[in-house]
């Protein structure tokens, strides 16, 4: 039972710190339209570039990069607390 509660509670971590760095970086007023455009052009074909398209993209660039910068901060809080616990 205890192993089940400090998985809940790792998950639980982790969403709250998807979160918080999800809440801090703001990812779509950080990329330039014409990045965008050259990525939607990229991904979908150069006669395909609708604003529909240019959303999607601008939300897998702020999924990845939450989830990617999520995992990190998590792997180092999850080191701390491990450091912590040692002493």
């Amino acid at each position: 039972m205890a192993t089940l509660a400090r998985r809940i509670g790792k998950v639980l971590l982790f969403i709250v710190i998807m979160m918080v760095v999800g809440r801090v970086t703001n990812i779509p007023a950080n990329v330039s339209e014409s990045f965008v455009l050259q990525v939607t052009g990229w991904l979908y074909g150069n006669g395909n570039i609708t604003a529909e398209n240019t959303e999607d993209v601008i939300f897998y660039m702020n999924i990845t990069t939450v989830l990617v910068l999520t995992c990190l901060v998590y792997a180092v809080v999850m080191y701390v607390i491990r450091r912590i616990r040692k002493v």
